[in-house]
């Protein structure tokens, strides 16, 4: 059991944290870190974005982790939205109101990495700008997703049919065990999973990825870039978090896709700890 509750805050204001200690938004924010009340959440993007090239405060931000009180991410998109069909289908036969595992107090376990021997967070940013062909399959995973999406647009699946994508996953997975380790004679039906689980948003990371895609498809105007998706990625933590704070622009793509959690979602830093004591 985790104490203390997951602020996940995207980079730009972890980056505050360090980079302004006098700033009254930043000291308050400490002070809930600092007294136990909260964590944060640290995820694969993060170390992405803060071990950067151009990034000038990598070390100031490093140091400030390694003393910060943190939660690590389970690695995204499939592994998240894997937990939550198994959380659902829990939900479904065993009546469990057991919610997926996003964060661990323990990389190791958040990583499924147990032999694998970690350094501090600085270490970590520096281990990840040094090795640059793990920069790249991020990089490689946002410029892929940025292209598709301008070549789609409307006729996107996603937009003609939002039930499509989700059910073509689910059937993928050939579901064949229950989360209790019962097997089942032929794969659960993705369509009665995916009815029972009260639609789309009965997978609430899922349900943040595609609603967020769907306001960007819709709108032939809009040019999407890899930072967009990376910016994204992070919004899919959001529904397990206390409160998340992202820039402007996704916290935007947030309110215009509807999300049900949007009151635990803010662009400002000064906002997180009236949010996080309602």
């Amino acid at each position: 059991m985790i104490e203390g509750a997951i602020l996940y805050l995207d980079t730009n204001h972890l980056s505050r944290l360090a980079r302004s200690p006098r700033d009254p938004a930043v000291q308050a924010v400490l002070a809930l870190l600092a007294n136990g009340k909260a964590r944060l959440a640290i995820s694969l993007y993060h170390l992405y974005e803060l071990s950067n090239p151009s990034f000038t405060s990598r070390a100031i931000v490093g140091a400030m982790l390694d003393m910060a009180p943190l939660v690590w991410a389970i690695p995204p998109i499939p592994d998240l939205f894997d937990r939550e069909t198994l959380s659902v289908l829990g939900r479904i036969l065993a009546g469990s109101a057991t919610a997926p595992r996003v964060f661990y107090e323990d990389v190791h376990h958040a990583w499924n990495a147990p032999d694998v021997d970690f350094p501090v967070p600085s270490g970590m940013i520096d281990g990840f700008a040094e090795n640059t062909s793990l920069r790249q399959r991020v990089e490689m995973s946002a410029g892929r997703g940025a292209t598709l999406d301008g070549m789609m647009k409307k006729a996107a699946a996603v937009v003609t049919d939002p039930n499509g994508p989700l059910l073509s996953r689910l059937r993928d997975m050939q579901i064949t065990r229950t989360p209790a380790g019962l097997d089942l004679l032929t794969p659960y039906p993705p369509e009665e999973l995916l009815t029972k689980a009260g639609g789309v948003q009965g997978f609430p990371a899922y349900h943040v990825f595609q609603a967020m895609a769907l306001t960007r498809l819709k709108d032939t105007g809009f040019q999407t870039v890899s930072n967009d998706l990376v910016d994204e990625w992070h919004a899919l933590y959001s529904p397990y978090a206390a409160v998340t704070a992202l820039d402007r622009a996704t916290v935007g793509r947030c309110k215009s896709a509807k999300l049900q959690h949007i009151d635990r979602i803010t662009a400002r830093l000064e906002d997180v700890p009236g949010m996080l004591a309602t």
